[in-house]
Formats: structure tokens, sequence, C-alpha cells
């Protein structure tokens, strides 16, 4: 769906939801009150990518997950190995359902929250990076590796296909 120049994809989202029983996942510039509460009153599902915009959730929810004392309640995927591109890439994911320390945040988006870490080496240089997300469903650690990964397959194509082929960046 085509924005006009005073808008961007956040206003645009509401339009296209028709989404009932399906799983949408958003990063972090359309993780809003408004946008979460849209899609669960449409009956979806969601997956929100959490970061600065959303400071003091992004904080907490890394606080708690990272949290020693929570870690009896906080469930992980069994690693998932890729290779390809010349690096071998490890995927982990971690879900907490009982999130009652969160509770200041409540929200239409907010029934659990979780992580994805991805470790990468290339050439023998290794990296970490642990990604935060809110969900409005329960879901497994597993569930959530996959629907995010499948984001990122996703807008990886996108972009390149608008970076190369559209030379949207030019």
């Amino acid at each position: 769906m085509k924005v006009d120049g005073t808008s961007n994809e956040i206003t645009a989202l509401p339009a296209l939801l028709a989404i009932q029983g399906r799983t949408v996942t958003l990063d972090a510039m359309q993780t809003q009150r408004e946008t979460a509460r849209s899609l669960t009153d449409a009956g979806g599902t969601s997956i929100c990518a959490l970061k600065g915009n959303q400071k003091t959730l992004y904080e907490d929810v890394k606080l708690f997950l990272d949290d020693p004392d929570q870690a009896s309640s906080i469930k992980a995927s069994n690693p998932d190995v890729a290779t390809g591109h010349g690096r071998i890439e490890t995927r982990t994911a971690s879900v907490c359902h009982d999130i009652d320390g969160l509770h200041e945040h409540d929200g239409p988006a907010l029934a659990a929250i979780g992580s994805v870490t991805a470790q990468r080496e290339i050439r023998g240089k290794q990296s970490s990076e642990t990604r935060y997300f809110i969900m409005n469903k329960n879901r497994t650690p597993e569930q959530l590796r996959r629907q995010v990964r499948s984001h990122w397959a996703i807008e990886n194509a996108l972009h390149w296909v608008l970076d190369v082929t559209m030379n949207e960046d030019y």
C-alpha cells in the first residue's frame, strides 16, 4: 500500500488488517499501542520487536529475561544451527508467559515476552546479538524462533528488491 509523503507505514497498517487467526510480526517502528490494539481487535496474534522507541518497556523486558531469579519461569529453545554465505549461525529463543513483574506495561500485546539470540561465526570472528519481543499470545520458544526468522527472511528479500532492483536508495 502506498503511503502519502506526509505519512509512513504506521498509519497504513490498520487498513491491511484482514488477519483473523494469523500471526503478524512487526518491526520496532510498528510496536505501538494502537497498532497492537488493532491487531488484537482484528483477531490476529502479534510478535512485536522492541528497541529504543519503546525504551522503558525494552529495558524492563531485557532486565526481566536476563534476571537469574526469573530463570525458572523462562523456557528456552534448543539451538538451531545454520550455515551459509561463509558463516555459522546458532539461534536460540527464550519465552516467558509469567510476566506479572511487567504489569505496569499492561497492554493488548503483552501476554508474553521473549528474546532471540543469534551467535555468528564468520571467518573465525564471533559475534552475538539478542533481540527482544512482546507477544499478545503465548507461544513456545521454537515458535518464536521460527516466526522471527521468517520475518527477517521476508524483510531481507523485500529490502534487497527495493535497494538493488528498484534503486530505492538512489
